[in-house]
């Protein structure tokens, strides 16, 4: 027989044991559209331990008073009983009429007297409940308290990535695919760039976060553009010059700058000691286009501020390409290079 069950629980402790889902998305891009949206959901999961009432059959024995009808043939009885009968007698009975006469008649007077009445009666069958003690066995629902563990929801992680493009020069030939995974409240870019020629994705972030609850809002702006290769990579493709110190300027020669707000310069220069080592400001160096080459004019009095005339100094002038900043990073192999030379100052 299927009897009702009631459950009842009670959390002994939860952050035991944790299993994060993740989500992956793709968008493809070609040219035709310039803002792509992506939208990525996950659940953080862990185990609560909770002991719950569990129903369990069990045989149990116990004396139970029983009961049985027992019968008999009782003997024949005489059964008397007292009766009213009437009893009746002639009575005579004398009046005088109206003209002094007596007058007499004769009346039947009746009267009640209790009479004894017996008669015999065969015997009969008597009956009666008799108790008797009975061992008896049943199978019988029984609860008993045991751990279990649930998966419940720890947190919710809602993420939303736009992706905004421009294309620096035609776009023909584009295609890229950006891939993202989003694991845990952790959210990973990758990025493949099948453009001909090949294109670089120069990206800068705008993002903002809030939780409500478990739930975590995650939104990012991937503001994007669409830069050739060969272009931004070319101060780094081949090897730098460098001129001599006259008067404190210095020139190095490296190949065509065409992003310079994607191009760092860093200068380190010793003379026994370390002078500076840091990376230059835009406003301490000047861009100088020659031909396809680029001329770096450096001023060492201003940037060292002081006059090292006569001594000879180490310089070392590096040329980076931020890889940070670029979505498909993995396809290219050098970021920077660097051109170490000695010079005396003229």
């Amino acid at each position: 027989m299927k009897k009702a069950i009631l459950i009842c629980f009670m959390t002994l402790f939860s952050s035991v044991l944790f299993s994060a889902e993740t989500e992956r998305g793709q968008i493809n891009y070609s040219g035709s559209r310039a803002d792509q949206n992506m939208s990525l959901n996950t659940e953080v999961m862990r185990t609560e331990y909770r002991y719950v009432q569990v129903p369990y059959q069990e045989r149990v024995c116990r004396t139970e008073t029983r009961y049985r009808q027992e019968c008999r043939q009782g003997p024949p009885r005489r059964v008397c009983r007292t009766v009213n009968k009437p009893q009746c007698r002639i009575e005579r009975q004398c009046r005088r009429d109206r003209n002094g006469n007596q007058v007499c008649r004769r009346v039947r007077v009746c009267t009640d007297r209790p009479v004894r009445v017996c008669r015999d009666e065969p015997g009969r069958r008597v009956c009666r409940q008799v108790p008797y003690q009975e061992r008896v066995c049943r199978m019988e629902t029984r609860y008993r308290q045991e751990r279990r563990a649930y998966q419940v929801v720890d947190s919710r992680t809602n993420a939303n990535l736009r992706f905004n493009f421009t294309a620096v020069g035609d776009s023909l030939g584009m295609r890229t695919d950006i891939h993202a995974v989003l694991n845990r409240e952790l959210i990973t870019l990758s990025s493949e760039d099948y453009s001909s020629p090949r294109r670089a994705l120069v990206f800068n972030l705008q993002e903002d976060s809030r939780r409500s609850g478990r739930d975590l809002y995650i939104n990012k702006t991937y503001s994007i553009q669409m830069k050739k290769s060969d272009e931004l990579f070319a101060p780094i493709e081949n090897e730098i010059s460098a001129s001599e110190i006259s008067s404190g300027m210095m020139n190095f020669t490296t190949g065509l700058v065409s992003f310079p707000e994607n191009t760092e310069l860093l200068l380190r220069v010793t003379s026994g000691n370390v002078l500076m080592d840091r990376r230059l400001s835009s406003n301490e160096y000047q861009l100088v286009r020659a031909g396809d080459q680029t001329q770096v004019e450096l001023n060492l009095g201003t940037i060292l501020g002081a006059d090292y005339s006569g001594r000879e100094l180490g310089i070392e002038l590096k040329i980076r390409i931020p890889q940070n900043l670029i979505l498909n990073r993995n396809q290219f192999s050098r970021f920077e290079r660097t051109k170490a030379v000695s010079r005396i100052w003229n």
